[in-house]
């Protein structure tokens, strides 16, 4: 059984995009090289310009045994 992930964009505006990820570990899968956010399909800012890039500030997890 292949290891179980979801990607859900909670929030997007121009300055700002919330993403919720769900990673459930279960027969020795690996994320290390998983592309998660295609800055390309952001909202365009308000001239135009498309997104080149974003800056994590916040993260947090839950680690359940």
């Amino acid at each position: 059984m292949a290891d179980i992930t979801t990607s859900t964009k909670i929030s997007e505006n121009t300055r700002e995009v919330v993403y919720a990820f769900q990673y459930q570990y279960v027969d020795g899968g690996n994320e290390s090289a998983v592309s998660k956010i295609d800055v390309s399909g952001l909202e365009k800012s308000a001239n135009g310009d498309t997104c080149a890039g974003i800056r994590i500030v916040e993260v947090w997890w839950v680690i359940m045994q």
